[in-house]
């Protein structure tokens, strides 16, 4: 990612809050719960969940 796009932070920064549509958290909630299934882990964070939808994405492209 190029360093000009994002926003300088402090060193100490540990959490950045972001600001999703009623649409996409209600999207990201049902993934959630069903990533919850399949791990059989209740303890999900939101975090995890984008995390193994980032990681997932290029597998994906992979397979096009």
């Amino acid at each position: 990612m190029c360093d000009s796009m994002s926003r300088r932070r402090k060193d100490n920064t540990k959490y950045r809050n972001i600001r999703l549509t009623i649409e996409t958290y209600g999207r990201l909630d049902k993934y959630k719960l069903k990533l919850m299934g399949e791990k059989e882990d209740s303890r999900l964070t939101f975090d995890d969940v984008i995390n193994n939808l980032l990681n997932k994405a290029p597998e994906e492209r992979e397979k096009k």
